[in-house]
C-alpha cells in the first residue's frame, strides 16, 4: 500500500528556514495482529542545508577509492532535522603520507541509511577567501548550526553565509583570523556547540560556537578559547584576562553557553585541579552577550572535581534539557548549571572522546578511545550500560531523527552506494558490570551482607577501586543460585588489600561451595595471627585426605558471627593464608568444627561465577496527563500547567515509609512560578504534582527534568523532560465572527442573500481603493483591493492618489493570474492580502450599534468569547474617520488603564465584551482589532471588512438640495400669507389665460422683430 499527501495539505510555506522534521506513526492491523512503525517526514523544500551546492560535486565512484584511506570520521547533524547531516574525514593518508589535500564533505538527507550521500569538494570555495598555502588545507572539525556551516581547518575557521539566503548557487564562506594562530594550533583545535533547534526562534534564543585551540609556547602553555553567538561576527575570550594573568598554565578544554540563564561555563584544568567556572552574561540578554565579554565575577564558587586522576576531554549540554555533562576518563553530570556535579561513569584504561545524543528516545552514548560505547537512558541519573565496541575501522555512531542508532563506516568489505556503509543494530549488549577482582563475603544479618573488593593478587595492582555509588540498585547474581541488590557502595582505607565495599540485600540466598569443589570444608579449622597482618587457616587432622587446593585461592571462609577470611595463598593442603574483612573480630586460636564454617566463591579467576547486572524494573515513572517526552509547552501570561508523575513501585521492593523516589530539577526556576507537591498512596507509590504558572510578562524558557531515583535502565520510562516557554502558545489567536453566517464557497463564488432577498456580499471593482477624508474620488490608502496590474487604477484622478496605493501579491506582475492568489488569500480579511480580496460583506445604510463579536482560540480547543483582561483597540486600516465604537469603557479599571497607557497607545482602549460599532460613511470600511501589549505574549489581532451600500447623497449635494427645497417652499408659503393678509383677489385661471393669449398675439410680431434685431447687433 502507499499513500500520497500533497505538500500543500501539510504546509504552504516555501521560505528557506529551519523547520522541525515531522514524526509519522503508522499503525495497521490484520485480523487480531497489530503492526506499528514510526518514521520521519523531511521538508526538503525548506531545509537550509539542502538548498545549496556546498562545493564542486563529486561522484560516488571518484570518492570510493579514497574513503578507505581516510584518517577519521566526523559528523554533524542539522539541529532541527536529524536526518540531514554532514560527514567528513580529517584527511586521506596512505602509509602515513597524505595523498590528497583539501576539504571534502558528504551531505545526506536520510541519516546515511539510503545511500543518498552527495559529496562536495569545498576546497575552491574556501580558497576563494584565502588562496595562500591551500596545499596545507585539511579539515579539522565541522558543525552545522541553524543558519550557518562552520568548518575548522588547518588554515583557520571558515563560516558560511546565511543558509537561509538560498539562491541555488555555490555557497560562500568568510574566514575568521585569530591572532598568532599557526597551522599547528588549528590542527589541534576543536569546535564546541550545543545543538538547539531554532525553528520557532524567539528573541531570547540563540546558539553559540566555541573554537578551542592548543597553543604551544616555549615558556608556558595557554589554551586559546574564543566564543561567539550567531551570526558569529564578534568573538570573545572564554577565560577572563584576569584569570589568564593569575594562572598562565590554565588549559581550557571546553566552553558552553547556558542559554536558559545566559551564563558562560568554562571547563579548564591546570597542573593540580580540574575546574568548572560559571560567569553571568552582561545585562541585556543574548544580544549583549554577543557584544561584550562575560562578567568578571563567577556566579558560583569554582567546582573542583575531587578525583585528581580525572582527565577531562569535553563538555556539552544534553539537547532538549539543562543537564550538563563533562566527560573524559570519567563522566560527570550537573543539573544546576555547573554549580555541582555527580559522577555517572568511572572508566578504567580508556577515555571518553565523543558523545552522541538521541533526543527522541532519551538516550546518550559515550564513545571511548578504545571504541567501546557506553549507553544511558536516564537523564542525569547514575545509570549506564555497555553496548560493546564499534568493531569497524574508520567508523562512528550516528543517531537519526527518530532515534535509531547506526554505525557509519568508510571501510567495510561491501560499501553502500555513496561509498558509506550504514549498519543498524550491530551492538551486543553487555550486561555484566563485574570486574576482575576478588570479592570477600561478610554477613551482617541474615538478609544483609557486605562484599569487600580486594586488589588483584597477581601483577602490580593499582591502588584504585571499582565499587562506587554507580553500582547502587544494581544486582549481583551468582551461579548456580543467588541474587542480591546493592544498597550502598563506597571506598575504604585498608592496608591489607581491601579498597571498597558494597552492602547487599539478599533477594535469593547465595549458594555455598560444595564439598566436591572445596573438600577442605569437611575439617575443623583453627586461626592464627601472622606478623604481616594476614591470618593462617589450619585444617585439623587432614592426614592423607584432600585439604586446601590451588582453586581455593580467592574463596571466602565464612564463620557466622565473626570476620570472614579471603584466601590469598595456599601453603599446603592443611595451611592457607587469608585476609580478614574485619580484623578486630577474628577468633584467633579457637577451633571451629566443619559444621560451623563454610565457603563462598566470589573470586575473579577463570570462570568467574558472579556478575553485576542491571536490575529488573521495580520503579517506573508514570505520567498521568500523557504529555509526550521532550514536548515544548508554551505558557502565556497567567497560563498554568499541571503535570502529575508517579513512581510506581512493584511488590518486589521492600516498602520504605514516604521514600522520595522522584527528583525534579529545572534549568531556570526564576522564569516561572513553580510548585511541587509530594504525596504517597497506600501502596507506597511516590506521587509528585508539578505546577508551573507564568505570572510575568517576560519572554524566556526553562526545561524541567523528572527522574525516578535509582530506577533501572530496563524500565520503559524512568525519566521525563519538557521545555516550558514563556511565550505565545502555538495556535493562540483571536478571530472576528461575522453577524451573518456565510460559507467559504459563497464567499468565493456564491450568491448569499438575507431573509429579505438582499445580497449579503458585494464584489469590489477592480483596483478598488476606499474613500478618504477628502472625499470619495480622492483615495489616499496604500491598500488596493481586487488588484489587477493589467487594468487601470480606479479613481486615480489627483496627484496624491497617484502617489499612494501599492501592490502586494501583484507587485512586479503583469496580470492578475500571475499574482498567485489562493483561496485562503481571497477569503482573508488581512490587509496583507488585500490584492486578492474580491468580495466583502455588504450592509445597507445606516449601520448602527453593530456588535463586534470576538473570540479567543487556543490550539484545537473551541473558541471562547474574548473578555477582560484582553483589552483591545480598534483602528481603521485605511485611516477613515466616519465611524464610532461604543462599549463598556467607563469602568474604573478601564479609566486607569487608559491613563497608564496614554503615552504608548494612539487609540482608545475598550473592553471586548459588549463592543459595538456605528458606521456613518459609505463604501468599504476595513477595521483592525488588536489586544494591548502586556496581557499576552501573542500578537493578538484580527481584521474585518464591511461595505456600506445605498447611502444618502454625499455632502454638500444633499445639503444644497435640501436648502433649495426649503427656500422654494418658504417663498410659496410667504406669498400665500401676503395674499391672504391683504385680501388680494386672485383672478380666475380662465381670465388669466385669456389675458395672456391676447397680449401674446399683439406683441408677438413686434417682440420677435425687435429681438432678432437686438441679437444681430450684439453678434456683430
Amino acid at each position: 500500500w502507499h499513500i500520497e499527501i500533497p505538500r500543500s495539505s501539510l504546509t504552504e510555506r516555501t521560505d528557506v528556514a529551519p523547520v522541525e522534521e515531522l514524526f509519522v506513526s503508522v499503525q495497521l492491523h490484520h485480523g487480531l495482529h497489530m503492526y506499528k512503525t514510526e518514521g520521519t517526514l523531511l521538508d526538503t523544500v525548506r531545509e537550509p542545508l539542502l538548498q545549496w551546492s556546498i562545493g564542486k560535486n563529486m561522484s560516488a565512484k571518484s570518492m570510493e577509492p579514497l574513503l578507505p584511506n581516510a584518517l577519521n570520521i566526523r559528523m554533524s547533524a542539522s539541529p532541527c532535522a536529524g536526518d540531514v547531516a554532514v560527514v567528513h574525514s580529517l584527511g586521506f593518508y596512505y602509509d602515513y603520507i597524505i595523498i590528497l589535500s583539501g576539504v571534502y564533505l558528504g551531505v545526506t538527507k536520510s541519516g546515511f541509511s539510503h545511500g543518498d550521500t552527495v559529496w562536495y569538494n569545498v576546497t575552491d570555495n574556501l580558497c576563494a577567501v584565502f588562496s595562500r598555502g591551500w596545499q596545507k588545507l585539511y579539515p579539522v572539525d565541522i558543525i552545522v548550526t541553524n543558519h550557518h556551516l562552520l568548518i575548522l581547518t588547518t588554515l583557520g575557521l571558515y563560516i558560511s553565509q546565511d543558509l537561509r539566503d538560498a539562491s541555488n548557487s555555490s555557497l560562500k564562506f568568510r574566514k575568521e583570523d585569530f591572532v598568532k594562530m599557526t597551522t599547528e594550533d588549528y590542527s589541534k583545535g576543536s569546535l564546541w556547540y550545543s545543538s538547539h533547534c531554532l525553528a520557532k526562534k524567539e528573541d531570547y534564543e540563540g546558539v553559540q560556537a566555541t573554537p578551542q585551540y592548543c597553543r604551544n609556547r616555549t615558556i608556558c602553555q595557554i589554551s586559546a578559547c574564543v566564543y561567539s553567538v550567531e551570526p558569529f561576527s564578534k568573538w570573545h575570550d572564554c577565560i577572563h584576562k584576569m584569570d589568564q594573568a593569575n594562572n598562565t598554565s590554565t588549559t581550557v578544554k571546553s566552553f558552553q553557553i547556558h542559554n536558559q540563564v545566559l551564563s558562560g561555563i568554562t571547563l579548564a584544568h591546570d597542573q593540580k585541579n580540574r575546574n568548572v567556572s560559571v560567569r553571568h552574561a552582561s545585562e541585556g540578554g543574548l544580544k549583549r552577550l554577543a557584544e561584550k565579554n562575560l562578567k568578571t565575577r563567577t556566579k558560583f564558587p569554582w567546582f573542583r572535581f575531587p578525583d585528581k586522576k580525572f582527565v577531562p576531554r569535553g563538555m556539552f549540554f544534553q539537547p532538549g534539557n539543562h543537564l550538563l555533562y563533562v566527560y573524559g576518563t570519567q563522566v560527570w553530570v550537573s543539573d544546576n548549571g555547573g554549580n555541582s556535579f555527580t559522577r555517572v561513569i568511572k572508566l578504567y584504561d580508556e577515555t571518553c572522546v565523543a558523545a552522541v545524543s538521541c533526543e527522541h528516545v532519551h538516550q546518550l552514548f559515550f564513545i571511548t578511545d578504545k571504541g567501546n560505547i557506553y549507553h544511558s537512558t536516564l537523564e542525569g541519573a547514575k545509570r549506564y550500560s555497555k553496548l560493546g565496541a564499534l568493531g569497524f575501522n574508520l567508523s562512528s555512531i550516528f543517531c537519526d531523527h527518530i532515534g535509531s542508532l547506526y554505525v557509519v563506516s568508510f571501510n567495510v568489505s561491501e560499501p553502500a552506494p555513496g561509498a558509506i556503509s550504514c549498519l543498524k543494530n550491530v551492538f551486543d549488549h553487555v550486561d555484566d558490570f563485574g570486574f576482575d577482582r576478588p570479592l570477600s563475603f561478610q554477613f551482617l544479618t541474615e538478609k544483609m551482607v557486605v562484599l569487600f573488593e580486594h586488589l588483584p593478587l597477581k601483577g602490580s595492582p593499582r591502588i584504585d577501586y571499582h565499587f562506587s555509588s554507580e553500582f547502587v540498585t544494581k544486582v549481583i547474581t551468582f551461579q548456580p543460585n543467588g541474587l542480591g541488590e546493592i544498597k550502598k557502595a563506597y571506598s575504604i582505607q585498608n592496608d591489607i588489600g581491601f579498597v571498597a565495599i558494597a552492602e547487599v540485600m539478599i533477594l535469593d540466598p547465595f549458594t555455598v561451595e560444595s564439598l566436591r569443589d572445596s573438600p577442605c570444608q569437611q575439617y575443623s579449622i583453627i586461626l592464627t595471627a601472622r606478623p604481616d597482618k594476614s591470618v593462617a587457616i589450619e585444617l585439623q587432622q587432614v592426614g592423607n585426605g584432600d585439604g586446601f587446593q590451588a582453586t581455593d585461592i580467592e574463596k571466602t571462609v565464612v564463620i557466622p558471627g565473626y570476620s570472614s577470611l579471603m584466601i590469598i595463598k595456599v601453603q599446603s593442603k592443611s595451611v592457607a593464608l587469608a585476609h580478614a574483612t574485619m580484623p578486630d573480630t577474628v577468633p584467633y586460636n579457637e577451633v571451629f568444627k566443619s559444621v560451623k564454617w563454610f565457603m563462598y566463591n566470589f573470586g575473579a579467576g577463570k570462570g568467574r561465577r558472579w556478575k553485576i547486572v542491571e536490575d529488573s524494573c521495580k520503579r517506573e515513572l508514570q505520567q498521568v496527563e500523557k504529555v509526550r517526552v521532550n514536548s515544548v509547552i508554551f505558557l502565556d501570561v497567567r497560563d498554568e500547567i499541571t503535570l502529575t508523575f508517579k513512581a510506581a513501585v512493584t511488590d518486589e521492593v521492600i516498602p520504605v515509609f514516604q521514600q522520595k523516589l522522584i527528583v525534579v530539577t529545572m534549568g531556570n526556576p526564576e522564569v516561572l512560578e513553580v510548585e511541587s507537591v509530594h504525596s504517597w498512596d497506600d501502596f507506597g507509590n511516590h506521587i509528585v504534582v508539578f505546577k508551573a504558572r507564568n505570572k510575568f510578562y517576560e519572554r524566556h524558557y526553562t526545561t524541567v527534568v523528572v527522574v525516578v531515583r535509582d530506577s533501572s535502565l530496563q524500565c520503559e520510562l524512568a525519566s521525563f523532560s519538557a521545555m516550558l516557554k514563556s511565550s505565545c502558545p502555538t495556535g493562540k489567536m483571536i478571530y472576528y465572527v461575522s453577524p451573518v453566517a456565510i460559507t467559504d464557497s459563497e464567499w468565493l463564488s456564491g450568491n448569499a442573500k438575507d431573509s429579505k432577498g438582499a445580497d449579503l456580499l458585494i464584489s469590489l471593482p477592480v483596483n478598488y481603493r476606499p474613500p478618504s477624508q477628502r472625499g470619495i474620488s480622492i483615495p489616499l490608502t496604500d491598500n488596493i483591493y481586487n488588484a489587477d496590474p493589467s487594468k487601470p487604477r480606479l479613481r486615480d484622478y489627483y496627484q496624491t492618489s497617484k502617489k499612494s496605493g501599492k501592490f502586494k501579491q501583484c507587485a512586479g506582475k503583469l496580470s492578475r493570474e500571475e499574482c498567485g492568489c489562493t483561496e485562503s488569500m481571497k477569503l482573508s480579511s488581512l490587509a496583507a492580502f488585500s490584492d486578492c480580496r474580491e468580495r466583502v460583506l455588504r450592509m445597507t445604510y445606516p449601520v448602527s450599534n453593530m456588535p463586534i463579536k470576538l473570540f479567543l482560540k487556543i490550539g484545537n480547543k473551541p473558541g471562547e468569547p474574548l473578555n477582560s483582561p484582553y483589552f483591545v483597540t480598534v483602528t481603521e486600516v485605511n485611516n477613515r474617520s466616519n465611524w464610532e465604537v461604543t462599549g463598556t469603557n467607563s469602568t474604573p479599571t478601564m479609566l486607569k488603564l487608559r491613563t497608564y497607557l496614554k503615552a504608548t497607545l494612539n487609540s482608545t482602549l475598550y473592553n471586548p465584551d459588549g463592543l459595538k460599532i456605528t458606521l456613518i460613511g459609505s463604501e468599504l470600511f476595513h477595521f483592525r482589532v488588536s489586544v494591548i501589549l502586556g496581557v499576552s505574549m501573542c500578537n493578538l489581532e484580527d481584521e474585518f471588512q464591511i461595505y456600506v451600500d445605498d447611502p444618502p447623497l454625499a455632502f454638500p449635494t444633499s445639503f444644497l438640495i435640501g436648502t433649495g427645497t426649503a427656500v422654494v417652499l418658504g417663498g410659496i408659503l410667504f406669498l400665500l400669507f401676503v395674499l391672504y393678509q391683504y385680501d388680494v383677489q386672485v383672478p380666475q385661471w380662465n381670465n388669466i389665460k385669456k389675458r395672456i393669449m391676447r397680449r401674446n398675439q399683439r406683441c408677438l410680431g413686434f417682440f420677435s422683430f425687435s429681438f432678432f434685431v437686438h441679437m444681430f447687433k450684439s453678434c456683430s
